[in-house]
């Protein structure tokens, strides 16, 4: 592993990948025991993110780089990571939020005691009946709902800053992992790939551009085409026949 990462273990950490890297080592290993040291010293980048449960970083593959014989390849390929025989690395989990969700659950608090304190000696009066609150009333309600809503107004902050401490599992590089191709592929250089496509003739490529054409036209279309490529530029051009002299005066 040559770049390690801080898999993000939040609830939506799937949504969050983080970037990795890893060189390809040794052998690979193909089926009926067959082996492989074309792929050795390659690179293989990553996207990775933290499983909570299972105290791993899953990582699914991006892309495959190369340089062999002084020709590169670099194309999309599909996989994963095992770590000791199991699918994603191992790491320790670390929980970041423990301080933002105590400071919250004071300012929670707080906001509840000030709500109360504003409700402390309300006099309660009948139907039809009158009550002229005091100043001393009055003082209580404003600072009690003041501090309620001021608290409660901190008490979200703290959530929301909570919820970016989400916790992470760290995965330190230099770690010995395998890389495992989910799909097969065939690796082709961009040099291969540039000198086939600037061989291709004009004619064949006119061809090519023909038949692509064709097949996104209408049936009653391709049929009528069918008729006039077998017919002969006389049966669509009619020859003109060249004006007569009349006197030497120019029609």
């Amino acid at each position: 592993m040559l770049e390690g990462a801080d898999a993000n273990a939040s609830v939506k950490g799937e949504t969050k990948k983080v970037a990795m890297q890893f060189k390809l080592t040794g052998l690979a290993h193909l089926p009926g025991n067959q082996k492989l040291d074309k792929l050795t010293h390659c690179f293989v980048t990553a996207s990775a993110w933290g499983e909570i449960s299972s105290e791993r970083a899953e990582v699914r593959l991006e892309r495959l780089s190369c340089v062999i014989n002084n020709k590169h390849i670099d194309q999309v390929v599909e996989g994963h990571v095992g770590f000791y025989g199991k699918n994603g690395i191992k790491g320790i989990p670390v929980m970041r939020n423990g301080a933002m969700l105590g400071l919250a659950f004071g300012a929670g608090a707080l906001g509840g005691l000030g709500n109360a304190f504003s409700q402390i000696g309300n006099t309660t009066v009948g139907m039809g009946a009158t009550h002229q609150a005091t100043t001393q009333e009055v003082a209580r309600q404003a600072l009690g709902s003041g501090a309620s809503t001021a608290a409660n107004k901190l008490a979200d902050y703290y959530i929301e800053r909570a919820e970016q401490y989400h916790p992470v599992i760290p995965i330190g590089a230099a770690n010995r992992v395998e890389v495992v191709f989910q799909k097969g592929f065939k690796a082709e250089f961009i040099e291969d790939l540039a000198a086939k496509k600037a061989s291709e003739s004009p004619t064949q490529l006119a061809k090519n551009v023909s038949n692509s054409v064709k097949t996104n036209l209408p049936p009653e279309l391709l049929n009528q085409l069918g008729s006039a490529a077998s017919m002969d530029l006389s049966d669509f051009v009619t020859p003109t026949k060249p004006p007569s002299n009349n006197g030497g005066v120019k029609p």
